[in-house]
């Protein structure tokens, strides 16, 4: 886990900006999953970003925390059972959308990330449960290493 307290301080201001929970979490900067901008693992209750990450990355990641802390399920506390796991994930996504739907740029910056993947939410899913590795990653962060198949 590489720490920078500079760029941790840096984050959580950006958090708070928004209105978001500034207090939770810990930090990964440079172990960002490939072909994601950022993740945040509920499972570990840690935010993966790079140096640096755009405001509009840490924000969402942010409301994703917001969303797991919430309803109870961070840490230990997460789903096993891959169906209910998946329901989780899912409905983080559309807190994330609800949460920050009225940020300056937030959907445009939105559309823009999802334009590059083709498969379907449910597509998704079932690529997430059939990869093991993906299952200890936030589900978005994975989705590039699905495409063409």
């Amino acid at each position: 886990m590489a720490v920078n307290p500079n760029e941790e301080k840096r984050v959580r201001a950006v958090l708070a900006k928004y209105g978001l929970p500034s207090a939770l979490g810990t930090y990964d900067f440079g172990s960002v999953p490939p072909g994601a901008a950022g993740a945040y693992v509920a499972q570990t209750d840690t935010f993966l970003l790079e140096i640096g990450a755009h405001e509009q990355t840490i924000i969402h990641e942010g409301a994703h925390a917001e969303h797991y802390a919430i309803a109870g399920i961070v840490g230990a506390n997460f789903p096993t059972q891959p169906d209910t796991a998946i329901g989780a994930l899912i409905l983080s996504e559309a807190f994330v959308g609800y949460r920050l739907a009225n940020v300056a740029g937030f959907k445009a910056y939105e559309y823009a990330r999802l334009g590059k993947y083709q498969k379907t939410v449910v597509e998704i899913a079932a690529a997430f449960v059939s990869r093991s590795d993906a299952k200890d990653h936030h589900w978005l962060a994975v989705v590039p290493s699905f495409r063409g198949r």
